[in-house]
């Protein structure tokens, strides 16, 4: 009997809302579905046993094997301990001894904060090769999103402790040093998901030609496109109605909905707010109530995917006026794909990618999918476009039949990289969950060049 190829990748969560945990969620059960043994080791969020430090737990879940850390001495971020980001010795030695038991072809790194930067060297100590996707830049600011603690965007690390000011400058030294070295020596590739990704690491000292860019796409935008956009008219949503602004994710404060609910109550137009998402935080919830003094912002809850068409048909605009230099597009390439217009808040300097990425704003589906991430991760000034559903110029498309686009040279490169580890290429990934008689083009062509 063939022996099945193995994998094993890592995440913050597995069910949590967000890209950083839907991204390797999909690719899991998009690999079982190829016939891999598939296993996630991930930092838990909520669960374990109560009074177990460092507790593993092992579930399966769509063929899945998972191993959870839970009750870690840390949450979301560990801010203040520097040390302890490169290596938690629980964490590292659970994560090699998973390593000794399921003897994997190849690691994907999909995030390792709350795991520790050690779980490299324990891949590339048993000569495994592993590829980092970074869905965040915890590479370079232990908060992420190069975001001060005042929420004001950071101007970089510097040395290493610039982004925590009047914190261990020396530790955080020390972890920028020994982050980069560990990623330079053990693994295969850097995958970043936009242009700009890679502009940021290799400006931070990671190697350049270690770095590939590799877009990401999920299959609900084909779906988005198939169930709204291709035969969407051009019109408001309700003829002769107020301009609808949705907002769509995970209603976080990063996201900036604030900005969205403050603009609307000083906006000089008949215009209406919907919010869809899940909010993390009841108390954030009250501070955007209280902003609404007009009345005009509605809360719609958490949504799947598949109600997604139906809520994108409800509103003429998309807002994404995130506070964070967003690195990717995911929600941006769906929006389009409904023919939603996203108005994105676009900090202060701009760049010649996202000027070039919104000239493919005017031409089909497919571009427009592709662009997203270079527009949502470049420039950041606030602007908001034409009140109206968008036409596109040319026809009707589909968001991901963009192969003639073709190929950056650093996603063409990641292709080979990743082909030589035994992973299929990234070029017809679909829904697990979406039978299929064959290969898809949903979230495949996701190598359309851009800037």
């Amino acid at each position: 009997m063939t022996r099945r190829p193995r994998i094993v990748m890592t995440s913050f969560g597995f069910a949590e809302p967000g890209g950083g945990t839907l991204v390797p969620r999909t690719l899991a059960a998009e690999l079982v579905r190829r016939g891999w043994d598939v296993t996630v080791f991930y930092a838990g969020t909520t669960g374990g046993r109560p009074g177990v430090r460092y507790d593993l737990v092992e579930t399966e879940e769509q063929g899945i094997r998972l191993v959870g850390v839970f009750n870690r001495d840390h949450g979301l971020w560990d801010l203040g301990h520097p040390h302890r980001e490169i290596d938690d010795p629980p964490i590292t030695a659970a994560f090699a001894a998973l390593l000794d038991r399921v003897q994997p072809d190849v690691v994907h790194f999909h995030n390792l904060h709350n795991l520790g930067a050690a779980l490299l060297d324990e891949a590339a100590a048993r000569g495994i090769r592993s590829f980092f996707t970074a869905h965040n830049l915890w590479l370079v600011d232990p908060r992420g999103y190069l975001l001060t603690e005042q929420g004001e965007l950071s101007p970089g690390p510097g040395r290493g402790g610039a982004t925590m000011p009047g914190e261990d400058a020396a530790g955080y030294e020390y972890r920028l040093r020994e982050l980069r070295a560990r990623a330079s020596r053990a693994v295969t590739a850097i995958l970043a998901p936009s242009e700009s990704v890679r502009r940021t690491l290799a400006g931070a000292g990671y190697p350049e030609a270690a770095i590939d860019v590799l877009p990401q796409a999920m299959p609900a935008a084909e779906a988005v496109w198939e169930a709204l956009g291709r035969d969407r008219t051009v019109g408001r949503a309700v003829p002769g109605g107020p301009l609808t602004v949705g907002f769509f994710g995970s209603v976080w404060p990063i996201k900036g909905v604030h900005l969205l609910v403050h603009a609307a109550q000083i906006a000089d137009a008949d215009v209406r707010v919907e919010i869809h998402g899940d909010i993390g935080e009841e108390r954030f919830r009250r501070n955007l109530e209280a902003l609404d003094t007009r009345g005009i912002v509605t809360f719609h809850g958490a949504f799947a995917h598949d109600e997604l068409p139906a809520r994108l048909a409800r509103v003429d605009v998309a807002a994404m006026p995130s506070i964070v230099w967003e690195t990717q597009g995911l929600m941006a390439a769906e929006c389009l794909a409904g023919r939603d217009d996203p108005a994105a808040a676009h900090h202060a300097h701009a760049s010649t990618d996202s000027s070039s990425a919104r000239s493919r704003m005017t031409g089909s589906p497919a571009q427009h999918g592709a662009a997203a991430g270079a527009a949502a991760s470049t420039n950041h000034t606030w602007r908001m476009p034409r009140a109206r559903a968008p036409s596109m110029s040319r026809g009707r498309e589909s968001p991901t039949n963009v192969a003639a686009a073709g190929a950056t040279p650093s996603a063409s490169s990641a292709w080979r990289k990743m082909r030589a580890s035994g992973l299929p290429a990234p070029t017809t990934v679909e829904s697990a969950t979406t039978p299929s008689s064959g290969d898809s083009p949903a979230s495949a062509q996701i190598a359309a060049r851009l800037p």
